[in-house]
């Protein structure tokens, strides 16, 4: 996470990198909220991924990160419903 991107709630959701995680947290968040503005995948460094939601002004990441070697979402919207995961912030 960069240093000026500052969220609310940061969840961990596996501690490797996995297109499946990744994909399984995207659908869930996509899941969970009607009228949720997607923005397209990045594709970083190496296999790393970041998908960004919008909903209601405020942004949820979803990172696949090969530098941390994990997959976790960083939001300023409560999500551990959603997510089946509490926060760790």
């Amino acid at each position: 996470m960069r240093k000026k991107d500052k969220y609310r709630y940061l969840y961990p959701i596996y501690n490797e990198m996995s297109k499946r995680e990744f994909s399984k947290t995207c659908r869930k968040i996509k899941n969970g909220f009607r009228n949720l503005e997607e923005e397209e995948i990045i594709e970083g460094i190496g296999h790393s991924q970041i998908q960004i939601y919008r909903y209601e002004g405020q942004k949820i990441g979803v990172y696949n990160d090969e530098t941390i070697d994990a997959v976790y979402v960083c939001s300023d919207v409560e999500l551990d419903e959603i997510l089946g995961v509490n926060s760790i912030y």
